[in-house]
C-alpha cells in the first residue's frame, strides 16, 4: 500500500493563474508548505505545476531527510519527494499522458471522475495536460538563434520555466564562432590535383548558422578545367 504524508486540498480560487505561460484554471488541487508556499498545483484541465528549484528524475533512491516536503511511498520506501528546493523521484514526469491503470497510486480526479494527474508507486508522475516544472519550456517563448552583427557570430537564447516563481526566464550564449577565412585542400592552384575550397564568413543579419561556400575543382565542357583557390579570405577561380 502506498502512503503519502500530505493531502491535496481542493482550493476554489475564482481566478486563473499564469504559470510560465500556461493558464491554470480553477478550482485547483494544491499542496502547500506550512508557511504557505506552493509545492504542487493540478488544475481542472490536468495541467501540473511542480514549484521545486531543481527536479531530478530516475533516481535510484529518494531521501526522507527533507523538511516540509511531499512524499509518496511504495512498499515502505519513498519513490517521490517534492520540496521547495528540489524534487526527486525514481521515475519520470510525463505530460499529456496516457494513464496506467491505477493500483494503489495517488490519483487526482475531477468531479466527473476523470483522472487529471497521477503520482504513481513506480515513482512516475503523470499529467493529463502540460507538466510545468524547472527547466521546461512550457508556455515560454520559443528559443531563438540569431546573428550578432557586432561580432559576426551566431548566438542563441533559450527560454525556460523558473519554477520557484512560475515565470519564464532565459539564457543567451554563443552557438557558433564564425570566422572570415578560406582554405583549399590542394594548397592553391594545382592543376593536377583535385581540391575543394571552403570560404567561411562572418554572419549577417538573418543568418542562423555561420555562412560558408564550398567549391570543388571541376573539368567541364570541352575539357576546360575550373581551378578554385583562395585569394586572401575569399574564393577565386581560374581556367
Amino acid at each position: 500500500m502506498r502512503r503519502l504524508l500530505l493531502l491535496f486540498l481542493l482550493l476554489g480560487y475564482a481566478y486563473a493563474l499564469d504559470i510560465c505561460g500556461i493558464t491554470f484554471t480553477p478550482p485547483f488541487y494544491e499542496v502547500n508548505t506550512s508557511d504557505g508556499n506552493r509545492l504542487i498545483i493540478v488544475d481542472v484541465n490536468g495541467n501540473l505545476y511542480i514549484a521545486s528549484a531543481t527536479v531530478n528524475t530516475g533516481q535510484t533512491s529518494v531521501s526522507t531527510s527533507a523538511t516540509g516536503a511531499f512524499y509518496v511511498f511504495s512498499a515502505g520506501s519513498p519513490v517521490i519527494m517534492i520540496s521547495r528546493s528540489e524534487a526527486n523521484l525514481t521515475g519520470a514526469i510525463y505530460a499529456y499522458a496516457t494513464f496506467p491503470t491505477p493500483s494503489g497510486d495517488l490519483v487526482i480526479k475531477d468531479q466527473a471522475g476523470n483522472i487529471l494527474a497521477m503520482f504513481a508507486g513506480s515513482g512516475d508522475i503523470y499529467a493529463k495536460a502540460e507538466a510545468v516544472y524547472q527547466g521546461t519550456q512550457a508556455g515560454c517563448p520559443a528559443d531563438t538563434v540569431y546573428c550578432d552583427t557586432t561580432t559576426g557570430d551566431i548566438y542563441g537564447t533559450d527560454y525556460y520555466c523558473y519554477a520557484p516563481t512560475g515565470v519564464c526566464t532565459s539564457t543567451t550564449g554563443l552557438v557558433e564562432d564564425c570566422v572570415d577565412s578560406c582554405s583549399d585542400t590542394d594548397g592553391g592552384i594545382a592543376y593536377y590535383t583535385r581540391g575543394t575550397v571552403t570560404d567561411r564568413n562572418l554572419c549577417s543579419s538573418g543568418d542562423t548558422t555561420c555562412p560558408s561556400t564550398s567549391k570543388t575543382d571541376v573539368c567541364g565542357t570541352g575539357n576546360v578545367l575550373t581551378e578554385y583557390y583562395c585569394n586572401g579570405t575569399n574564393w577565386a577561380s581560374t581556367t
